[in-house]
């Protein structure tokens, strides 16, 4: 279920992008607007979506070493994008 509502969602890409930059999740879109989407199967399907998301943790890190990370790896890429700009 999960890779065939992935597949029909990657077709329309412009609505996800629309949506999401409303700050709405698509799939709870689906199941609240879509009168041909069967609202069981996408409840059965929501936790097969994030297990996907979830294969990609490798480590699990309390929030402000991920915070922390965020701000090291943010400051890295200003400084290397300002010294890009002093070459020109």
């Amino acid at each position: 279920m999960p890779l065939i509502y992935l597949t029909i969602r990657t077709m329309q890409r412009d609505e996800i992008v629309e949506l999401t930059s409303k700050g709405i999740i698509p799939v709870e879109h689906d199941i609240a607007s879509r009168q041909d989407v069967d609202p069981m199967a996408m409840i059965k399907a929501m936790p097969l979506l994030s297990g996907q998301v979830a294969g990609a943790v490798t480590e699990i890190l309390p929030a402000k070493q991920i915070v922390e990370d965020m701000v090291a790896m943010a400051v890295d890429m200003i400084k290397f994008n300002a010294s890009c700009l002093s070459k020109l």
